[in-house]
Formats: C-alpha cells, sequence, structure tokens
C-alpha cells in the first residue's frame, strides 16, 4: 500500500473521482461539506494534503490536516476524511499512518467519525475511544 502525495492540478485532472468519493462521506456522516470546499481548503493551505491510497489500483482517498493541540502541545494529524472501497485494509493504511507520523515527528494521529462501524476497528488499532458531539446552531 502507497500513499501518494496529491497536488490541487492532480485533483481536478481526477475530479470525478474525487467528488464522488468525497460527496459519499459527507452522506454518510451527515456532513455539510461540498467537494468544491475541501479543494478550496486545499487550495488556500487549510488542509495538509490529501492522499491516493494504492496497491496498483487507487483504494480510496484521504484529506489530512495537522496542528499543534492547544493544551498539550502536542502535534497532531488528523484525518479529516477518508474514503476507501473497501475495510480490508484499515490494518496496513493504520501502519502507513503511524510510520508517517513516526518519521514526520508527530506526537497523535487521530480522526472523528460519527460512523458507528470505527468502533469495532478502533481498540485492536490502538486507538482510545472518544466521543465528540456537534450541534448546529
Amino acid at each position: 500500500m502507497e500513499l501518494l502525495p496529491q497536488t490541487p492540478e492532480m485533483i481536478l485532472s481526477d475530479w470525478d473521482y474525487f467528488d464522488s468519493g468525497i460527496e459519499s462521506t459527507a452522506r454518510k456522516v451527515g456532513g455539510q461539506f461540498k467537494s468544491e470546499q475541501v479543494y478550496q481548503a486545499m487550495v488556500n493551505d487549510l488542509v495538509s494534503v490529501l492522499y491516493v491510497i494504492s496497491d496498483g489500483e487507487k483504494l480510496g482517498f484521504l484529506v489530512v490536516s495537522d496542528y499543534t493541540d492547544m493544551y498539550t502541545r502536542d502535534d497532531v494529524f488528523h484525518v479529516d476524511i477518508a474514503w476507501l472501497t473497501g475495510s480490508s485494509q484499515l490494518n496496513e493504511l493504520n501502519q502507513e499512518l503511524t510510520s508517517i507520523c513516526e518519521v514526520a515527528g508527530f506526537d497523535r494521529l487521530e480522526f472523528s467519525s460519527t460512523r458507528k462501524g470505527w468502533f469495532k476497528y478502533l481498540e485492536a488499532a490502538g486507538f482510545k475511544a472518544a466521543a465528540r458531539f456537534s450541534k448546529e446552531i
């Protein structure tokens, strides 16, 4: 498995693929974000990078950002959007992301999701379960 960083030009040249994945993810999580907003965040350096997940063919993609936790001062690598064509590659993806974090010197790997399917995987992958609740005002 490889994580291949994408430039804005690469995303535009394969827009239908990214658009369908982002829109599908937004529907599944009840999100209000649109593909164009994700793209603009990337262009405006608000999102660190978009990776295509590949093993010779596209298995999905990740939109990631990084930040410094304001309390602990930990450097955090945050998966904003994960779109996978199947769940069988989760263990390998976790290993790849952990390796990226180690090499780049991040202190934590994080993600948020409203999907219950992640909870089956969290503990086995070494994550501590947490909940984030949101109410639109």
